[in-house]
């Protein structure tokens, strides 16, 4: 925190020699207005998906996939494929602005409506988050999801992916789920606060709350229109690919001063 802010103060102070900063949400955007860089300086570029790596596959690979991992056909799975433990050790402290006390939380209240869950995690410094599953007793698998084409195979076989943060930049696991067709619940965070739309190509709770999350994590539940969303999520991944995005950055370099 202090590293961040001190950053913070010296792009303030130096702003004059800085032509222009990315951001990649409008949050980050007027947190950085509101400490005193000028608006005229900041552009909005989001972090991007790789729609060549992400995208749905076919059920009878999904299949496949759930027989290898031994995941029951009737189970839920829910995903979470992020680092939030604070460093790299084992036994790493939980970095509490990824909320993994949240996620927890919002796995017991989905527990007591829904009795087979399976979650499949991936990244750094779970340890927190599997000590609490195991203590609550919900089924999990962690895998090495560093190979991101393996990744974008894990997100088909999920039904859901949830986001609990209280900050984030992205996250990535937003557009990269999406992408896949695999329905997100989620935090207010980063970009999802301009390219998240509630009910149309996700589920977003306007609270850090866990029962809110819940109530959401419900919605999607119930939806009977499955087909209408995965057809929004599709093009929301589509207009922040890596493709759209790169015009975006050769328009931010074009305008530099040599």
């Amino acid at each position: 925190e202090y590293v961040f802010e001190r950053n913070i103060k010296n792009i303030v102070r130096n702003q004059d020699s800085i032509q222009k900063i990315r951001v990649s949400s409008s949050l980050y955007e007027n947190f950085l207005i509101k400490k005193g860089v000028i608006k005229e300086k900041l552009n909005l570029i989001p972090i991007p998906v790789n729609t060549k790596i992400y995208f749905p596959i076919n059920e009878y690979e999904i299949a496949n996939i759930k027989r290898e991992l031994k995941i029951k056909a009737d189970s839920l799975v829910i995903g979470s494929f992020q680092k939030d433990g604070i460093g790299w050790s084992e036994n790493a402290p939980p970095k509490l602005i990824k909320g993994p006390d949240i996620f927890i939380e919002t796995l017991l209240l989905i527990k007591r409506e829904i009795k087979n869950i399976t979650v499949i995690l991936t990244g750094a410094s779970r340890s927190y988050v599997i000590k609490r599953l195991k203590e609550i007793g919900i089924k999990y698998i962690y895998l090495n999801g560093d190979d991101p084409k393996y990744r974008a195979k894990l997100y088909n076989i999920l039904d859901a992916y949830l986001i609990c943060s209280r900050e984030e930049g992205g996250p990535k696991g937003f557009l990269e789920s999406i992408a896949c067709e695999t329905p997100v619940i989620t935090t207010n965070v980063g970009q999802i606060y301009d390219i998240g739309e509630d009910g149309k190509n996700c589920f977003i709770s306007k609270s850090l709350n866990p029962e809110d999350i819940f109530k959401k994590f419900m919605e999607f539940i119930n939806l009977r229109d499955k087909k209408n969303m995965n057809h929004n999520m599709l093009i929301t991944a589509r207009d922040n690919s890596l493709i759209e995005v790169v015009k975006k950055w050769k328009e931010f370099f074009s305008d530099l001063d040599n």
